[in-house]
């Protein structure tokens, strides 16, 4: 996507400004930052400029007021300025035009709040030069980012490139660049946390399930003449050891695949395996194993019939679930391998509540041992007894080979799910 008169778009962004704006600063952030809105703007492609556009961390608007003049769909605004602000507005005025414009934003901490939009609300998401300021958990704003999205939806991120000449130039010197900086009066991320490599970022968004329609790596700003044969030298002896890019800013657009899946790359992540977030009513190995599984599984395999599974190591397999409304009953499915002297197994399946577990019987939901045939996937289906759990409870779930000998023939789940009334 193309301004039509970038000209006039340049004025507008060097003319509104927001109150208590000093006109000198905006101007020459507008100067340094216009390659990369143009550079931005044109990952979005021309037949989105009537799509519904999420754009995240709008503020100071520059992005925004783009978008504000190109498209005519429904545009929407995520901002976040601390914990106590739910939703808001900027106004913006041209003092020489007279011209207004007020922007409203939801205000959320996408690494750690819900996206306050329903499923599937927007045709694109714009993740731009906000990925490199988050401290906790990336995966978490890109779970709720392609919940967001349509099928077929895309989302937009960009974001400066950790391994760039620019970068390296600093590192030599010892010097120490703004971004690096804390800035208390910003308040939280304001500065950057964690900045990726062009790899990085491709194994982030192709693990988690989206596919990645295009990605490229731009210089931005001008090299002063001084510089420019130290960074080609630099650029030939960095290629003796990697081929990674070299320039300043990396841009990507990536289409939402089908499922999301909770895919830790060991580059990004360490210690994962103590991480548990109870997200959804179910759990699908190699979707979200990784976040609603604890002990007692090896690790994660593809099957003959091209799905992934987990066996059980030992006597349980330990996960969780989050309870849905109109909780009807409990499935699982399961396999236990054909054996020469055994046609069927036993197994047994305890549900309870996460955090009071055995206290008393109230809190245990299910607590069955069903026979299965061996040699293929079998589904269990267990009714929840008691008052059940709360719509939003945790539970926690096991599944048990019910004896020594059935523990040594093994026993594979594929998935386990909380069924619900229509």
């Amino acid at each position: 996507m193309r301004p039509d008169n970038l000209d006039k778009l340049k004025q507008d962004l060097v003319g509104f400004r927001a109150e208590l704006e000093e006109p000198g600063v905006r101007a020459g952030l507008i100067e340094t930052g216009l390659p990369r809105l143009l550079a931005t703007l044109e990952m979005l492609p021309s037949t989105y400029r009537d799509k519904d556009i999420l754009e995240l961390g709008s503020s100071p608007y520059f992005l925004s007021l783009c978008l504000y003049r190109m498209c005519t769909g429904t545009l929407k605004r995520g901002n976040y300025f601390g914990p106590d602000a739910k939703h808001g507005a900027d106004r913006l005025v041209n003092p020489t035009t007279g011209e207004e414009v007020l922007f409203e934003y939801e205000a959320f901490n996408i690494e750690t709040d819900g996206f306050p939009y329903p499923d599937q609300s927007f045709d694109a998401v714009v993740f731009s030069e906000l990925i490199e300021h988050l401290g906790v958990n990336p995966l978490r704003a890109l779970a709720e980012i392609h919940r967001v999205l349509r099928p077929g939806g895309i989302v937009i991120v960009t974001t400066p490139n950790s391994l760039s000449l620019e970068r390296f130039g600093t590192f030599l010197r010892a010097g120490s660049q703004m971004v690096d900086r804390y800035s208390p009066l910003f308040g939280y991320g304001a500065r950057h946390n964690r900045e990726y490599h062009a790899r990085e970022l491709r194994e982030l968004l192709e693990g988690t399930g989206f596919v990645i329609e295009a990605m490229t790596t731009r210089d931005l700003a001008p090299v002063p003449r001084n510089e420019r044969w130290q960074r080609a030298f630099w650029r030939r002896l960095l290629a003796l050891y990697s081929d990674a890019p070299r320039e300043e800013h990396i841009f990507l657009r990536a289409r939402r695949g089908e499922r999301f899946r909770w895919t830790f790359p060991p580059n990004l992540f360490d210690n994962i395996q103590f991480y548990t977030y109870v997200r959804y009513p179910w759990m699908e190995m190699g979707i979200n194993d990784s976040i609603q599984c604890a002990a007692g599984w090896y690790p994660l395999e593809r099957g003959a019939d091209g799905h992934e599974l987990r066996w059980i190591a030992g006597a349980e397999g330990q996960g969780f679930l989050k309870t849905p409304p109109k909780l009807a009953s409990f499935g699982a499915e399961v396999l236990a391998p054909a054996a020469p002297a055994a046609t069927s197994a036993r197994v047994r399946v305890v549900v309870w509540d996460r955090w009071l577990g055995r206290v008393n019987a109230d809190n245990v939901y299910v607590d069955s041992e069903v026979t299965i045939e061996r040699g293929g996937w079998r589904q269990i289906e267990l009714p929840v007894v008691g008052r059940g759990p709360l719509p939003g409870d945790e539970v926690e779930v096991k599944i048990q080979p019910e004896s020594p000998s059935e523990r040594e023939r093994g026993l594979a789940v594929r998935r386990f799910w909380f069924n619900s009334t229509a």
